[in-house]
């Protein structure tokens, strides 16, 4: 899950960079705030709150 999100973030880092794509990455792109829900957790975030709701958070 999260390397698919990964090379997500890759092609669309590379394509804003073209100037191919008017998407925002909202700093995704920062791999530094890829943690779970405290710092040095691994990420995706999987306190209660996210696994109940599906939702895959970097810096949460």
């Amino acid at each position: 899950m999260l390397a698919s999100f990964n090379r997500f973030v890759m092609r669309t880092d590379d394509a804003i960079r073209r100037g191919e794509n008017g998407l925002c990455l909202m700093g995704a792109e920062d791999h530094w705030r890829w943690r779970g829900e405290r710092e040095g957790d691994p990420p995706p975030c999987r306190c209660e709150g996210c696994k109940k709701c599906g939702f895959i958070r970097i810096n949460h």
